[in-house]
């Protein structure tokens, strides 16, 4: 399993035409503070599934919290923003972030099967994802968010505050939880649909 390497002291990496990285996105303290907020957890949907989640259990089992876009919460969006920026949108074609945000809980036996972020076509305007490692990576065991690479996944480093941006039409997934809980913030960046 290969791993984009990291520059020191939280540079920015890029796997060749993969995701960019950023080790120290955010900080442990605001990786706490991220997982406190005290907004309720709700079962993960697919999406464009708004109804039936049941249906999804195949693909997805995991819970999010939803964070709006509020003067509360603009420090994330901003944070996001200047990952974005520092990536250089990876050369595509942006508008905003879309909100809201997700913090997405797998707890043991959670996954996200392997997948795209505009396999839906009520999705194309999506042109890039990003994910943001919240958890203590001690305290579970599994649950590596990867890219699909033949043969073997690349995954994202488990360094808590490590936040990835990457093309929408990048396969990628969550892989199993074994113990304990994996926590990350997930995003995406908007713009015209890709041609």
């Amino acid at each position: 399993m290969s791993q984009p390497s990291g520059g020191s002291n939280g540079a920015s990496s890029q796997v060749s035409g993969g995701p960019v990285v950023k080790r120290d996105l955010f900080s442990v303290a605001e990786c706490e503070q991220l997982l406190e907020l005290p907004i309720p957890w709700e079962e993960a949907r697919l999406s464009g599934q708004d109804k039936d989640v049941s249906a999804a259990q195949d693909v997805k089992t995991a819970s999010r919290r939803l964070i709006p876009l509020t003067n509360e919460f603009t420090w994330i969006y901003q944070r996001l923003g200047h990952l974005v920026k520092g990536s250089k949108a990876l050369g595509l074609d942006i508008t905003t972030i879309h909100a809201p945000l997700k913090i997405q809980r797998y707890e043991q036996g959670g996954f996200h099967r392997w997948h795209n972020d505009i396999a839906n076509p009520r999705y194309r305007d999506r042109k890039l994802g990003i994910t943001v490692q919240l958890s203590d990576p001690d305290t579970y065991i599994g649950g590596d968010f990867q890219f699909f690479d033949y043969p073997d996944p690349i995954s994202i480093p488990r360094t808590i505050g490590c936040g990835a941006i990457f093309p929408a039409y990048m396969v990628h997934q969550v892989a199993p939880v074994d113990s304990g809980v994996r926590c990350s913030l997930t995003a995406w960046v908007l713009g015209p649909p890709l041609r």
